[in-house]
């Protein structure tokens, strides 16, 4: 232990000494220690060759004999020749297959490294290390095209669907090969709900996307609870079914229908999985609103009952006493059908007594007002038979699409107050909402104002909003009693950013849910008392509480797991496989996309046996920039709602209108409010 401490010391500062001398000098002494070598070793000979030899033989004798393994192991890890032995020592170890292999690794790595490479840029890469001298080399772009196309076709087959320009999988064989890489990997532990190991838990979905230059592509994806936070990732959403067509597509739909048949199947059976029994549960269904009325054979969002959740309508959504279960139920699956089979026989006997008028040969199509009253006299809002099924059933609301609906309500909303639009859009870029501030001055020099604002919010937006909600509505301001609604503005967003941190969450505690079922319902009575409720106001205010209780008591945890984040930038990453593919046909394009997902998700995996490459691997923690509510706010220089300030309180917060405000809501009672002398609505 004293000799090898007494080595390190000696090596470290022959080390210093090495680098403390000038090139010349290093050289001079290494060709002084060679030329005294070949005068020991071999002395009597004057072959220039034999000697040079002779003397790198018995200097490496020395190193033998007077080194110990882990300081030759040093020395060579040390040194760029060194590490090239070692790989050619590794490399002739290996056979030819074992070669190919890595070679195929290296390869599939290297081509979605941060990315898919584009063929050009891949090949530049493999003619630069021709000047590295690399023992394992890239495969040429073709081969190593045809290897992951050939391991495609053994490991999932994909069918081609000429009728929405697009392909599917072997869903059951999907599931299994998914399931041995999460049993498989020891990167962290796969979590068992309800006591029930072996049981894995499946969300499934689909959503539309733009998908290319005046096209739009739709997906079906799966994703297993049991990975916890990791379906907030990409990596870990697979791709069953996709095509170039609207996610309401009649001929999609239809292979949504035929994979809820695979789905039944699927549940039936049990499994054997790397010598573990597993069985599937296809347990929520994740998606926004506008898909899962599709997927359920129903009418938008425009019905008189504009719900997939429950049997609201537009007459009784803003029923201040209203509860979820009670006041508004769930739709029966059975009485869907009934609807559906009601709704065909409703289409029959019209069609033929309006071909009874016009004779036949004519077209024949029942006015589109006389299906959605009969749709609504049934108190109904199915029009076909659900394609999803009775999957369908197990839909919840989406927490990342309904957060922002929140928010996207709000920031319209607020738009009316403002006077000095340049003043605002300064304000917009002060707060580092630089999207909003595009969309918005290109609404205002397109429209010059006189249209409504359609604008769509991302994550992102929404999470600026909330974090500086209060310096917009400081800017707005005018010192009057008029600032009356803009207070309630503050009010709205404070209770909906309250709200959207908790339901947003995939770990919640009981705790955590009664803040939210408080916030939900202060959120929906300023809306009722002050402004107007909509669906997406009822939504956050009844539905979103009353699932987040339902899954944490099936599952414990929270709504979080049902988050399409990862779905979002599921749709950027099959963007990314598309553009890939020029100058072939869009059946081949999706087909090129299905096996750069399986090459990047499955195939790399399985070579290099590694391999989440989601960042948050270790607990659940949020990192703090993407936090809702950063910690900071409660921290002294800020007040809560996120303005600066060092008096605890901003003044907006603190102002005997806001506790007026406070008490009407907790009270769903104006009266106070009034008696202040304020003008409400």
């Amino acid at each position: 232990m004293k000799r090898s401490r007494a080595v390190q010391k000696v090596t470290k500062q022959i080390s210093l000494r090495t680098e403390d001398c000038r090139k010349t000098q290093v050289n001079e002494r290494l060709s002084r220690t060679f030329g005294a070598a070949m005068k020991i070793h071999c002395p009597l000979t004057e072959n220039k060759e034999v000697k040079e030899q002779s003397a790198k033989l018995g200097l490496y004798k020395t190193l033998d004999s007077k080194c110990s393994a882990s300081e030759l192991s040093k020395f060579l890890d040390s040194s760029k020749k060194g590490k090239q032995a070692v790989d050619l020592l590794t490399t002739a170890c290996l056979s030819t297959e074992e070669l190919h292999k890595l070679r195929l690794q290296r390869s599939v790595s290297t081509l979605y490294s941060g990315g898919l490479l584009s063929k050009s840029k891949y090949q530049s890469l493999r003619t630069m290390e021709k000047t590295q001298k690399m023992n394992v080399k890239l495969l040429p772009y073709k081969v190593l095209q045809s290897e992951i196309k050939r391991k495609h076709v053994v490991s999932l087959l994909v069918i081609q669907l000429p009728d929405i320009s697009g392909c599917w999988r072997d869903f059951e064989k999907l599931l299994i090969t998914v399931s041995q890489y999460y049993l498989s990997q020891t990167e962290f532990e796969v979590v068992w709900f309800q006591n029930s190991e072996g049981k894995i838990l499946v969300i499934f979905g689909a959503d539309g996307a733009p998908f290319g230059q005046n096209s739009t592509g739709t997906s079906f994806l799966i994703a297993f609870m049991n990975v916890m936070q990791r379906v907030w990732s990409c990596n870990h959403n697979f791709l069953v079914l996709g095509g170039n067509c609207d996610e309401s597509s009649p001929a999609f739909l239809q292979y949504v229908s035929q994979l809820q048949e695979i789905m039944a199947k699927v549940e039936e059976k049990t499994y054997v999985v790397n010598d573990r029994e597993i069985s599937f549960e296809f347990a929520i269904c994740a998606s926004d609103q506008k898909w899962l009325a599709s997927a359920n054979g129903e009418l938008n969002n425009n019905a008189t009952y504009p719900s997939s959740f429950a049997n609201v309508t537009k007459q009784n959504m803003d029923k201040v006493d209203g509860q979820f279960g009670v006041t508004w139920t769930k739709w029966d699956f059975e009485t869907k059908l009934k609807d559906a089979k009601a709704v065909e026989e409703m289409k029959r006997k019209e069609e033929m007594k309006i071909r009874k008028k016009v004779g036949r040969g004519q077209k024949v199509e029942v006015p589109r007002n006389k299906i959605t009253k009969f749709i609504a006299d049934r108190k109904s809002r199915t029009e076909k038979q659900p394609p999803l099924g009775k999957y369908g059933m197990k839909c919840m609301v989406e927490p990342l699409h309904i957060m922002n609906l929140g928010w996207q309500h709000w920031y319209t909303d607020l738009l009316s107050f403002v006077k000095d639009k340049e003043d605002y859009l300064d304000k917009l870029l002060s707060i580092g909402a630089g999207k909003l501030h595009y969309k918005l001055k290109k609404f205002y020099s397109d429209t010059k104002g006189s249209q409504n604002l359609n604008i769509r919010l991302t994550g992102e937006d929404s999470k600026i909003l909330g974090r500086n909600y209060m310096t917009l509505i400081n800017s707005l301001l005018s010192g009057s009693d008029k600032d009356f609604p803009l207070y309630v503005m503050a009010f709205i967003a404070f209770y909906l950013r309250e709200a959207a941190s908790i339901f947003t969450r995939i770990t919640v505690t009981q705790e955590d849910i009664q803040k939210l079922e408080r916030s939900a319902r202060m959120y929906f009575n300023c809306h009722h008392l002050f402004r107007h409720v909509n669906l997406t106001t009822w939504t956050i205010g009844h539905v979103v509480p009353a699932h987040t209780k339902e899954i944490h008591e099936k599952y414990g945890v929270g709504l979080g797991i049902v988050s399409m984040q990862g779905r979002e930038a599921k749709h950027k990453k099959l963007m990314e496989y598309y553009k890939h593919t020029p100058g072939v046909s869009a059946e081949k394009k999706w087909e090129t996309v299905f096996r750069h997902e399986f090459a990047e998700l499955l195939l790399e995996r399985e070579l290099s046996e590694a391999s989440d490459t989601y960042r948050r691997s270790s607990g659940f923690t949020q990192p703090e920039k993407e936090k809702i509510i950063p910690i900071k706010f409660s921290q002294q220089g800020y007040c809560y709602c996120g303005f600066k300030t060092d008096a605890g309180k901003c003044d907006v917060c603190s102002s005997q209108v806001m506790q007026l405000i406070e008490e009407a809501c907790e009270k769903a009672d104006m009266s106070g409010v009034l008696a202040a002398g304020y003008t409400v609505k």
